[in-house]
């Protein structure tokens, strides 16, 4: 069934559209000792800071994944993983080590912008380093398009509704994106924090 979030948005912001990675990022409740990391990190970030700055940068999306600095793994040490849902780390030491199975909490991550967006065509901007960057457009949990980044994102919508943009890959885990052209309307971010009214296309 189509539901919209009712707007309250800000006028100054009508162009501005966050789009994010739309994968889960976690960080280890306890560290584990350098051991555990002799056969590398398994695409985890290690720290030995449980609020690492360059990751929180990272999931602001100040930096790429390829800007978090890759400091030597120093044995006799401890260290936290950040590492996205259903990695597994692969120790020669203590064997693979699904790192699901070991306590850890979700990484609070930046929402994407929730918009109205009527038929027609529309084109998309953004000053950050995102050539070739893959990005999609949703309705729902619903993939409408795949596009390339080349300079600027132009997609056609076919039926207007409530959309959002992810990005393919985690290179980048958000970017802000302007729109060029096209009849957007910012919705409030969706958050479990903040309230926000949905309705139905259906009438009772």
């Amino acid at each position: 069934m189509p539901t919209a979030a009712s707007s309250q948005s800000d006028p100054a912001a009508a162009t501005d559209v966050l789009a994010t990675y739309g994968g889960v990022w976690n960080r280890t409740s306890e560290p584990l000792d350098a051991s555990y990391l002799d056969g590398g990190n398994g695409g985890a970030y290690p720290s030995e800071d449980p609020d690492d700055p360059s990751f929180a940068a990272y999931i602001r999306g100040d930096i790429p994944k390829s800007g978090l600095p890759q400091a030597p793994i120093e044995e006799g040490k401890a260290y936290f993983l950040f590492f996205q849902s259903g990695a597994v780390l692969h120790s020669i030491s203590h064997g693979l080590i699904r790192l699901d199975s070991l306590d850890h909490s979700a990484v609070e991550s930046p929402l994407p912008t929730a918009m109205l967006l009527k038929e027609g065509l529309y084109t998309i901007e953004t000053d950050a380093d995102a050539q070739s960057l893959g990005v999609s457009v949703h309705n729902g949990m619903k993939a409408v398009g795949y596009y390339h980044y080349d300079g600027g994102i132009t997609f056609k919508i076919d039926q207007a509704g409530t959309y959002m943009i992810r990005l393919g890959g985690d290179e980048f885990n958000c970017i802000r994106f302007r729109f060029a052209s096209g009849d957007a309307e910012m919705l409030p971010r969706m958050s479990g924090t903040v309230p926000y009214e949905l309705s139905t296309s259906c009438h009772w």
